[in-house]
This record gives structure tokens, sequence and C-alpha cells, in this order.
């Protein structure tokens, strides 16, 4: 109840901040504030106010990740779309990590390896790899 009550409230704010700040959107600034409070409160290991769902917080960071793209990607060269995937899974990687803290080499590892890959398609994008990097980078545009 906690984190709906805080978006809620954070959303009201954000609303008057955007007198201030024109760029800002209030449902990012609540949801990013609502999440990032939580987390530490969180870590921190506050006691008064009860527990704060984890998966709750990950549904929230996770949405924040998944906006973080979109935005990122909308307002970026339209060749860097082909990097999506391992961005989205590189940012629910350090999300996991947050949540639990722990995580296992071979997730960094996993991560390494499919940068690398989709750095080569990048990379030789003219020269046989055009049709996939085109598909990567229409997939999300055609649906």
């Amino acid at each position: 109840m906690y984190l709906l009550t805080s978006l809620v409230f954070l959303f009201i704010v954000g609303i008057f901040v955007k007198k201030y700040i024109p760029n800002l959107c209030a449902l990012c600034f609540a949801v990013s504030t609502t999440w990032l409070a939580g987390l530490v409160y969180t870590k921190l290991n506050v006691k008064g106010l009860g527990g704060i769902d984890t998966t709750a917080l990950g549904i929230l960071i996770g949405g924040s990740a998944v906006g973080g793209m979109y935005y990122i990607f909308r307002h970026g060269n339209p060749k860097w779309e082909v990097f999506k995937l391992p961005y989205l899974l590189s940012t629910f990687t350090v999300i996991y990590f947050l949540l639990v803290w722990d995580i296992e080499l071979v997730a960094f590892i996993f991560l390494g390896i499919l940068w690398m890959i989709f750095f080569l398609v990048y990379l030789f994008r003219g020269q046989g790899f055009s049709n996939w990097f085109n598909k990567i980078v229409e997939c999300c545009k055609n649906w």
C-alpha cells in the first residue's frame, strides 16, 4: 500500500514541479522516486513502516527500465536500436542485483557475449548482416 500511496502523492507533486521543470514527466518522476525510495528503505532495513514488497518494487524498477529504453532509443541514432535487447537484459540484470544483492558471474559473461554479438552485427550491418540488422531495428516499430 505504501508504494501505491507514494505513486499517487509523487505524481501530484510531479504535476506541480512540472511548472518549474517543463520537460519533467510527472508519471516517470513518481515511479522513479517511489522505487528509489523503496530500494533505499529496503537496503537500509528501516523499521517502522513495515516491509516493502520487493516484487512490487521490481515491477516499478522494471517499468522504469523499459521506459528508459524507449526514451533513449527514441532520442538516439536509429541505428542504435539494434542494441535494445542487450540493453534491456543488462538493466534487468542490474535490477536483479540491486534487489537481491547477489549475482552470478555467468550472467555478466553472458551479457558480455551478447553485447559483442550485437556489436558485430552493428559493425557489419552492410555486409551480409543487413537483413538481420533491419529486422532487429524494425521489430518494435511494426507490431
